[in-house]
């Protein structure tokens, strides 16, 4: 049985002030959540971020990832009232930016051992 080949992207966003993001994409199509949280810091349409994950099938990504974090708080609708709306973006929330603060401090600060 062949392992699935897995690859590391840098992608580099210029309409998002430079920001850099990195996905890991492979056979089962694994993504960052994080790295979605940190793509919408700016507001995203939709169709930009299936292009940056490398997701093929719109429905399954918003499905299996931008509505989880939409439900759990952590991004945000531009125009709520209307999800189809095809000025729709995404925008990471207070709290998404909380949790992607947490991740940044556990990296600056690792746990010591005694």
């Amino acid at each position: 049985m062949q392992k699935p080949n897995r690859k590391l992207l840098k992608i580099r966003l210029p309409d998002l002030d430079q920001a850099a993001t990195r996905l890991r994409l492979g056979g089962d199509q694994a993504v960052d959540k994080h790295a979605i949280l940190r793509t919408c810091l700016h507001p995203v349409k939709m169709k930009d971020l299936i292009s940056i994950t490398g997701f093929k099938h719109r429905t399954n990504f918003k499905k299996n990832y931008i509505n989880p974090l939409v439900n759990d708080g952590l991004l945000a609708l531009t125009v709520p009232d209307k999800p189809s709306s095809p000025n729709q973006r995404y925008i990471t929330t207070k709290k998404g930016s909380d949790v992607l603060g947490q991740e940044k401090g556990k990296e600056e600060h690792p746990m010591r051992h005694p």
